[in-house]
Protein backbone atom coordinates (compact mmCIF):
# COMPACT_ATOMS: atom_id res chain seq x y z
CA UNK A 1 0.00 0.00 0.00
CA UNK A 2 2.88 2.34 0.88
CA UNK A 3 4.09 1.65 -2.63
CA UNK A 4 1.11 2.43 -4.29
CA UNK A 5 0.61 5.74 -2.25
CA UNK A 6 4.77 6.88 -3.05
CA UNK A 7 4.65 6.09 -6.73
CA UNK A 8 1.03 7.95 -7.27
CA UNK A 9 3.28 11.52 -5.42
CA UNK A 10 5.99 10.86 -7.23
CA UNK A 11 5.58 11.03 -11.04
CA UNK A 12 8.65 10.54 -13.46
CA UNK A 13 10.10 9.54 -11.04
CA UNK A 14 11.73 5.72 -10.05
CA UNK A 15 10.11 5.85 -6.48
CA UNK A 16 10.54 3.46 -3.26
CA UNK A 17 8.74 3.04 -0.29
CA UNK A 18 11.33 2.09 2.37
CA UNK A 19 9.53 0.82 6.12
CA UNK A 20 10.83 3.19 8.74
CA UNK A 21 10.99 2.12 12.28
CA UNK A 22 8.59 4.38 14.59
CA UNK A 23 10.88 3.76 17.96
CA UNK A 24 12.39 6.96 19.48
CA UNK A 25 15.74 6.60 17.74
CA UNK A 26 14.20 6.41 14.34
CA UNK A 27 16.12 8.38 11.72
CA UNK A 28 14.32 10.90 9.77
CA UNK A 29 13.19 10.25 6.10
CA UNK A 30 15.41 12.23 4.86
CA UNK A 31 18.54 10.03 6.34
CA UNK A 32 16.69 6.98 5.43
CA UNK A 33 16.31 7.24 2.01
CA UNK A 34 20.54 8.77 1.42
CA UNK A 35 21.04 5.47 3.56
CA UNK A 36 19.28 3.15 0.83
CA UNK A 37 21.13 5.16 -2.21
CA UNK A 38 23.41 2.04 -3.46
CA UNK A 39 20.36 -0.12 -3.13
CA UNK A 40 18.24 2.46 -4.66
CA UNK A 41 19.81 2.63 -7.94
CA UNK A 42 21.43 -0.50 -7.73
CA UNK A 43 17.97 -1.97 -8.92
CA UNK A 44 17.42 0.31 -11.68
CA UNK A 45 20.64 -0.30 -12.89
CA UNK A 46 22.14 2.97 -12.16
CA UNK A 47 19.44 4.99 -14.79
CA UNK A 48 19.92 7.74 -12.16
CA UNK A 49 22.45 9.58 -9.84
CA UNK A 50 20.80 10.78 -6.70
CA UNK A 51 18.13 10.28 -4.19
CA UNK A 52 15.64 12.24 -2.00
CA UNK A 53 13.24 11.72 0.28
CA UNK A 54 9.63 13.53 -1.28
CA UNK A 55 7.65 12.23 0.77
CA UNK A 56 6.72 10.20 4.13
CA UNK A 57 3.16 8.09 4.79
CA UNK A 58 1.49 6.57 8.00
CA UNK A 59 -0.17 3.29 7.57
CA UNK A 60 -1.81 2.88 11.13
CA UNK A 61 -1.86 -0.84 12.15
CA UNK A 62 -4.28 -0.79 14.56
CA UNK A 63 -7.53 -0.86 12.08
CA UNK A 64 -10.79 -2.69 12.02
CA UNK A 65 -10.97 -5.39 9.69
CA UNK A 66 -12.95 -6.34 6.86
CA UNK A 67 -15.08 -9.80 6.90
CA UNK A 68 -14.48 -12.27 4.37
CA UNK A 69 -16.58 -11.70 1.59
CA UNK A 70 -16.83 -15.20 -0.76
CA UNK A 71 -20.26 -13.62 -2.48
CA UNK A 72 -19.49 -10.59 -4.12
CA UNK A 73 -21.59 -8.81 -2.03
CA UNK A 74 -20.09 -6.57 0.12
CA UNK A 75 -21.30 -6.86 3.93
CA UNK A 76 -18.78 -4.18 5.55
CA UNK A 77 -19.80 -1.53 3.01
CA UNK A 78 -19.60 1.76 4.62
CA UNK A 79 -17.72 1.04 7.65
CA UNK A 80 -13.99 2.27 8.57
CA UNK A 81 -11.22 0.26 7.88
CA UNK A 82 -7.78 1.80 6.80
CA UNK A 83 -6.27 4.47 8.36
CA UNK A 84 -3.39 6.56 6.69
CA UNK A 85 -2.08 10.06 6.65
CA UNK A 86 0.53 11.37 3.91
CA UNK A 87 2.97 13.92 5.30
CA UNK A 88 3.84 15.60 2.15
CA UNK A 89 7.72 16.86 2.24
CA UNK A 90 7.63 18.00 5.86
CA UNK A 91 7.46 14.04 6.90
CA UNK A 92 11.20 14.21 5.19
CA UNK A 93 12.54 15.46 8.72
CA UNK A 94 10.08 14.01 10.74
CA UNK A 95 11.02 13.45 14.34
CA UNK A 96 10.10 10.78 16.11
CA UNK A 97 6.79 11.90 17.94
CA UNK A 98 3.59 9.22 18.42
CA UNK A 99 5.33 7.05 15.81
CA UNK A 100 4.91 9.52 12.46
CA UNK A 101 5.40 8.86 9.40
CA UNK A 102 6.15 5.12 9.33
CA UNK A 103 7.07 4.76 5.85
CA UNK A 104 9.28 7.12 3.37
CA UNK A 105 8.44 7.98 0.04
CA UNK A 106 12.29 8.33 -1.67
CA UNK A 107 13.35 9.07 -5.53
CA UNK A 108 15.54 8.28 -7.44
CA UNK A 109 16.58 11.18 -10.00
Amino acid sequence: MAQTYCASQGVGNWVFAIRRDCSEIAPTCNSICYAAKHDMLKSIKNQRNSVACFDAYQVRKQHAHLRHDSSNTQPDAGKVNMVTYGYGSKGCSWRPNHCGPNYCCCKAF
